[in-house]
This record gives structure tokens, C-alpha cells and sequence, in this order.
């Protein structure tokens, strides 16, 4: 499934251009609402989209806003 790795490094802060507090706010966010899972995996944490219908509706935006 879709998941992204966030390592201690920063490199999704760097990526976003965002600092790492907006992003790890952002991530909490999405994981209080349910939209993603979250775990542990050495020292990075890999979130994922939570089920079927969520993955579903962001390829829809990355289609219509996102692709090239």
C-alpha cells in the first residue's frame, strides 16, 4: 500500500519545505482522524494510508491536482 517513511534525518521535512514541527503536526492530525496508520521501524516511523476508501480518494486529488 501507500506509505512514506519518516526518518530522523528530516528528509519528508526537506522534501515539503516545511519544518519539521508543521509536519509532525500535520502527520498527528491525520492519525487522530484515522486517515493514516502509524508505526515504528528502528529509528524512522512509517505511516501508511489507514484502509481502502482513504487511498481511493487521495489517488483521486494526486490525479486531478497532482499529475503531470
Amino acid at each position: 500500500g501507500e506509505r512514506v517513511e519518516v526518518d530522523p534525518g528530516g528528509a519528508l521535512e526537506g522534501d515539503l519545505e516545511l519544518p519539521q514541527a508543521a509536519v509532525s503536526k500535520q502527520l498527528a492530525r491525520l492519525r487522530e482522524d484515522g486517515l493514516v496508520d502509524c508505526r515504528r521501524e528502528g529509528r524512522s516511523i512509517v505511516y501508511s494510508l489507514a484502509d481502502e476508501k482513504t487511498r481511493r480518494i487521495i489517488h483521486a486529488l494526486y490525479e486531478e491536482f497532482c499529475k503531470e
